[in-house]
């Protein structure tokens, strides 16, 4: 088990509200952003580094409940696959560190609760910043193979990637420690990638699956295989595209990012 890093185990979040110096016509004025994404009737899970919406021991998160109140939940795999407790990491925010590289180190959690059927329109989105380059490295979703996957990747390219059925596509590359929104989905025909205020690039899977049953976070398949080295915000399943068209619910997030995390998402 490793050690307790920078650890106030209570973050310092609080409830953000829009007010006049945020201008998105798409969003009702003077609503509280976590409310927005928590309304939408597609999302099946938020999981954030927080310890009331975490169940945090010895410095490590042994899981991650719904924060937006549902029975959902990502349980680790084992005593030894736990993501550490990072304080302070993130504009005084808390986040969850998953060590994968250098050596056999990783932390893996599987859902429970958290339901799409297969090939049904999903969304997956992370905020997250990467601490190894070069590497696969699978952030979250559900694989059985290359034809039957719907995985929010990092890549060897250094770039946020979206593996969903026979086929990927790309956002931009990040460097090192730098703090990113990415957001992928599929509508049951085509998928796409957003990535920081805009969509990247989008793809109709010419054949294969998006599998069935729980969903990872920070490994392909539950072990070593594209073992995640990042650092994770929050993190967001939901049962529709949320890219695909007008979205409050992808604004929100957005805005999330920016007036929480200061991120710039475009």
């Amino acid at each position: 088990m490793r050690a307790l890093r920078n650890q106030p185990l209570r973050s310092k979040r609080m409830s953000i509200t829009f007010n006049k110096t945020i201008s998105n016509p798409r969003l009702p004025v003077g609503a509280d952003l976590a409310d927005v994404i928590s309304a939408d009737p597609a999302l099946r899970f938020w999981g954030t580094a927080d310890a009331d919406f975490a169940t945090i021991s010895a410095g490590e998160f042994l899981s991650f409940q719904d924060r937006a109140g549902g029975a959902g939940a990502f349980a680790a795999n084992a005593s030894f696959s736990r993501a550490a407790v990072v304080g302070d990491a993130l504009a005084g925010q808390s986040v969850a560190r998953f060590a994968g590289y250098p050596g056999t180190d990783f932390d893996v959690y599987t859902s429970t609760g958290v339901t799409i059927a297969q090939d049904a329109a999903v969304t997956l989105a992370a905020i997250f910043r990467p601490k190894t380059l070069d590497q696969s490295q699978a952030i979250l979703g559900r694989f059985l193979g290359a034809d039957d996957r719907c995985v929010l990747q990092f890549s060897t390219g250094n770039v946020p990637r979206f593996l969903c059925q026979g086929a990927f596509v790309d956002g931009v590359a990040v460097a090192l420690d730098e703090w990113c929104l990415v957001v992928a989905s599929f509508d049951g025909a085509v998928s796409r990638i957003w990535q920081d205020g805009a969509e990247r690039a989008s793809i109709t899977p010419p054949d294969g699956t998006t599998h069935t049953g729980a969903f990872l976070l920070g490994s392909l398949d539950g072990t070593t295989n594209q073992r995640a080295d990042v650092e994770i915000a929050d993190f967001w399943v939901f049962g529709r595209d949320l890219i695909g068209g007008d979205s409050e619910t992808l604004d929100a997030i957005a805005e999330y990012a920016a007036t929480v995390y200061g991120l710039d998402v475009g």
